[in-house]
């Protein structure tokens, strides 16, 4: 079910926007990975998801799972159902359990949409990372998410699960330093 969603999701993505992917070298590596980028718009993983040509999985909130056709696809579409309220113990184990698997994770350290991109990072990503050995690929997405403009996707260089002890201070503000400038 999650290959057809995909495919439908193409369609309607390709019909409605064009795409300008840089960087997609970075995503051929032989382990699975984190994609981690800025989040603008409900669109960010469906644009993510038909680009990366791969199985993804990724965080809904949990109030996206009222609406039943909503509640249909995310279950099917390889959705980890977040409690953004508080911490959600059986979401960080679902990812932990997905990553272990062997797929891939698209996650937005903001946590939720941010325009502007001022929102502080959510903390932790690193940590399920090292704990599951998992590298990180920082991306941009740059649109203005109106029908048929031009979408740009720029992913970045990958972030070995080696290098974490490299960055200063916070990893999460980091990250998002080098998602924005990418």
């Amino acid at each position: 079910m999650y290959k057809i969603i995909r495919f439908i999701g193409i369609i309607i993505g390709h019909l409605c926007f064009r795409f300008d992917i840089k960087g997609k070298e970075n995503l051929n590596q032989e382990n699975n990975f984190i994609l981690a980028g800025n989040h603008r718009s409900n669109w960010d993983p469906i644009f993510l998801a038909m680009n990366l040509g791969t199985n993804v999985a990724f965080f809904a909130k949990k109030e996206l799972y009222e609406n039943p056709f909503m509640r249909f696809v995310l279950t099917k579409s390889n959705a980890i159902k977040v409690d953004r309220e508080k911490a959600d113990i059986k979401a960080i184990k679902d990812v932990m359990r997905t990553l272990k698997n062997g797929n891939n994770l698209i996650f937005f350290p903001e946590g939720t949409r941010n325009v502007d991109g001022t929102a502080k990072a959510k903390e932790g990503i690193h940590l399920i990372a090292k704990r599951t050995g998992t590298n990180i690929i920082p991306c941009h997405i740059e649109t203005n998410y109106k029908l048929f403009s031009k979408v740009k996707i720029t992913f970045g260089e990958i972030i070995n699960v080696d290098e974490f002890e490299q960055f200063e201070g916070d990893f999460s503000e980091n990250l998002m330093k080098r998602i924005l400038s990418l």
